[in-house]
């Protein structure tokens, strides 16, 4: 009988210990969740307007993460980067996201600026970063530099028109390395200020964008449409192409 109340004892006593070990470890695994949470959440937070503008002071220094101009290293951007990480308490990421809301709001000012000489901004964080503001002018620059005009995209089709070479599958050439090469070779003197991937890359822009409006209107010719509600783009190149 003493055997018996001894085990029962012992029993007990060992399921009230596993109870207190389940109870300390769920409330270290709490205390742990409760942990991350605070930290995913503070690292992901929001700045305040105070801190922006501390933020904005800091960055100046840290040319390595908003000047487009000059070139750097991934070792410079990383080191910048994980500098502003630290001082703000903030994540990667979230540096990058205020940096690029911030320069994005800045480029739409300058760019209202360059359109409208009246224009006064009146965004509360203009005079702070206009340390950016060179970098950005120079940005647009090369920007306008690099976008095709229309003249330059009509001559452009002509050209790829008159050498199918480049482009037409069922072409005798197409599988000719020597007549493709000598096609667009033609087609870069017309070009003198563009080189050959820039070529490419608006070729294939316009192709692309060629093939999504045809598509989209010949899905609108279906059995039954009504005339009305066939789809006609506006797209300003699409006869060029077609």
């Amino acid at each position: 009988m003493a055997k018996t109340r001894l085990a029962g004892k012992f029993v007990w006593s060992y399921v009230k210990m596993a109870e207190i070990a389940v109870g300390e470890q769920m409330s270290v695994d709490d205390e742990i969740h409760e942990s991350e949470g605070f930290r995913q959440a503070f690292f992901s937070r929001k700045l305040s307007d105070i801190e922006k503008v501390r933020y904005i002071t800091e960055l100046e220094s840290y040319t390595a993460l908003w000047m487009t101009s000059a070139v750097f290293t991934r070792a410079q951007k990383t080191t910048a980067l994980n500098a502003m990480s630290l001082k703000f308490s903030l994540n990667e990421e979230s540096v990058k996201k205020v940096l690029h809301s911030l320069r994005s709001s800045m480029v739409r000012e300058i760019r209202r600026e360059s359109e409208d000489k009246d224009y006064e901004s009146s965004w509360k964080f203009y005079k702070r970063l206009s340390y950016m503001k060179p970098d950005i002018l120079q940005s647009l620059k090369q920007e306008a530099e690099k976008r095709w005009s229309d003249e330059e995209i009509i001559t452009l089709i002509e050209l790829y028109e008159s050498n199918p070479v480049l482009w037409d599958h069922f072409s005798q050439g197409y599988r000719d390395r020597n007549l493709r090469k000598l096609a667009m070779d033609k087609i870069k003197e017309s070009f003198e200020k563009r080189t050959e991937e820039e070529i490419k890359s608006q070729w294939h822009t316009l192709k692309t964008i060629y093939q999504r409006e045809y598509k989209r209107q010949e899905a609108s010719k279906k059995s039954g449409s009504a005339t009305s509600e066939v789809y006609k783009t506006k797209w300003k190149f699409f006869e060029s192409l077609s």
